[in-house]
């Protein structure tokens, strides 16, 4: 892909092995892994305590006006998992792509009913799917898959205070909703990527 100067993280994690690493982006994140497993496809992830902690820059403190990116594959189901998350643990003050227990449907959630905007699409089926949720500046969501829109919607969401990016689990305090599955690569990017563009990455990278 091209350059990007609102890239804020890249992580292909297919090309990362290890317990510490430095991101692809312009600000060289030093990434920490707790018990992820490195493979050809990308990081396995058990569901029990693994995760991936991206540090907590202030370029990685974004409320809105953002696009998240994840390859991923999964077919559990047993609880709710989150693939990228950061933020709080209180109501509108999450940002988090999340999988919604035993539907698999692949949603935003910003903590609490009124933040949080879920799809109609399985992404738990044990396929790579390409998932990318992205907000703007007036809180409206787009989510896609595979580089099509599944969902749009206007969550309820209120700022927070910034304490890190997490890969694989939500971390305010214990680790909870821990993914289980493969995750070969994630981005955040400051801006919102409109909907030709998010069709243009899927094809070149699936």
């Amino acid at each position: 892909m091209n350059y990007d100067p609102y890239l804020v993280l890249d992580l292909p994690l297919w090309k990362r092995d290890g317990s510490h690493f430095i991101s692809d982006d312009q600000y060289g994140h030093l990434i920490t892994n707790s018990g992820s497993i490195w493979t050809p496809d990308g990081r396995w992830f058990d569901g029990v305590d693994d995760n991936i902690s991206c540090g907590s820059s202030p370029a990685l403190n974004l409320h809105n006006d953002f696009t998240m990116e994840a390859w991923i594959k999964t077919n559990y189901t047993t609880t709710n998992q989150h693939v990228l998350w950061w933020g709080a643990e209180a109501n509108g003050q999450r940002r988090s792509m999340w999988i919604e227990l035993v539907s698999g449907y692949l949603l935003f959630s910003g903590y609490g009913v009124p933040a949080n905007i879920e799809s109609a699409f399985n992404v738990a089926d044990g396929r790579w799917h390409y998932c990318v949720i992205t907000l703007d500046s007036h809180d409206q969501i787009v989510i896609y898959v595979d580089g099509e829109i599944v969902k749009t919607g206007s969550p309820t969401l209120n700022t927070f205070t910034y304490a890190g990016t997490y890969l694989g689990a939500e971390s305010a305090g214990a680790l909870s909703e821990l993914f289980k599955g493969t995750m070969k690569q994630v981005r955040i990017t400051r801006r919102v990527f409109p909907p030709q563009e998010v069709s243009r990455n899927y094809l070149i990278t699936r």
